[in-house]
């Protein structure tokens, strides 16, 4: 039992000069070998980082790449547009069908003033990274060109409802070299910023086109469907019968050719009214210089100058009209979906093209 005990002990001596060893060395490295910490990473924001600028905000609306050549012997201003990347579209859409306008505007230290025709280039569908390559020829004398503006606007195309803007760029000549561009064609990329919200006016009106070149007959088809959204209060007297109705007018150049109201409704904010108008398309409405040239194929050559005015009315008790509104249908439309709608309609003839209004305050 004696040597059993002295085992114990010594046994116990050992652990017991291992641990005093252990703490020795232990306080012996800390004092005099350095112990290297892994130092948190400073946190940095997404404005600090190198080559970012300030201005998130412009980067969500994508880029659109252009360019500029001047010809200095023609006095003419060459405008391309190129491509877009990483447009957005509406968020009620599945699909990006991108179309560019371009403009050109004069600015004389506070307002734009549009000169010229507004181009536009052809629908790229399906896509948020649209390939142009459109070139468009401006007459612009050398000493407005620090004075011209340059609007590039991206629009999603929608073949129901009205075009919804979803960027823009503003190109002041100014701002540019004009060495650079003056003989020579640069390329710029652009961010786009975000696009004009287009009012809806006192709400919208559905309305059917159709345009049928019959050779013996040709005419056209008005189809009035419904309003919906109107906002016509501030517009109305406060008498008990207030009433609606729409006048189809179709004029040729400035000469007015037909004229039809259709029934009359009580309903003021979303009234129905399913109505179709056939108006013939006869010699006598066309307006030529030429009298000898009045066959139906005129007719059908004549179809760009003929457009459609359909005004939205109140009628009272007495039956004496206010015009409230107007949906302007044609080529010289100031409505860009009174112009898509009538393009369609002579690109596909023999059918009705059915598309939103916005009816525009008179």
């Amino acid at each position: 039992l004696a040597v059993f005990l002295f085992i114990c002990v010594c046994i116990a001596c050992l652990f017991f000069i291992i641990i005093i060893l252990w703490c020795i060395r232990t306080c012996i490295r800390r004092k005099y070998v350095p112990k290297v910490l892994r130092k948190r990473p400073k946190g940095i924001y997404i404005d600090e980082i190198p080559g970012l600028t300030q201005n998130i905000e412009q980067y969500k609306y994508g880029s659109i790449e252009y360019s500029l050549e001047y010809n200095i012997d023609r006095r003419q201003l060459k405008v391309g547009v190129l491509q877009a990347n990483n447009l957005i579209g509406p968020i009620s859409s599945d699909t990006l069908d991108p179309y560019t306008t371009v403009t050109l505007a004069k600015y004389d230290g506070h307002n734009l003033r549009i000169i010229g025709k507004q181009e536009r280039t052809n629908i790229v569908l399906n896509t948020n990274r649209p390939v142009w390559k459109r070139t468009f020829t401006y007459d612009v004398e050398e000493h407005d060109l620090n004075h011209t503006v340059i609007i590039y606007e991206v629009f999603a195309h929608d073949s129901i409802c009205q075009d919804m803007s979803i960027g823009k760029l503003e190109v002041y000549l100014k701002d540019e070299d004009y060495s650079e561009y003056a003989g020579n064609i640069i390329e710029r990329t652009g961010w786009l910023t975000a696009g004009t919200i287009y009012k809806f006016g006192l709400g919208e009106l559905c309305i059917g086109v159709g345009y049928y070149p019959n050779n013996n007959l040709p005419h056209i088809d008005v189809c009035i469907y419904e309003c919906r959204q109107l906002n016509i209060d501030e517009y109305l007297p406060k008498s008990k019968q207030r009433e609606l109705d729409i006048l189809i007018i179709l004029k040729h150049k400035k000469h007015i050719v037909y004229r039809q109201k259709t029934h009359k409704r009580k309903e003021l904010i979303n009234p129905y009214f399913n109505e179709k108008i056939s108006i013939p398309l006869k010699n006598s409405n066309v307006t030529t210089t030429n009298t000898t040239n009045t066959t139906s194929s005129s007719i059908i050559n004549q179809i760009e100058n003929f457009h459609v005015l359909c005004q939205l009315r109140h009628v009272n008790r007495l039956h004496i009209k206010q015009v409230l509104g107007t949906v302007h249908i044609g080529l010289d439309s100031s409505q860009a979906s009174g112009i898509k709608q009538w393009e369609e309609m002579i690109k596909s003839p023999s059918k009705i093209h059915v598309m939103w209004h916005s009816i525009v305050p008179s």
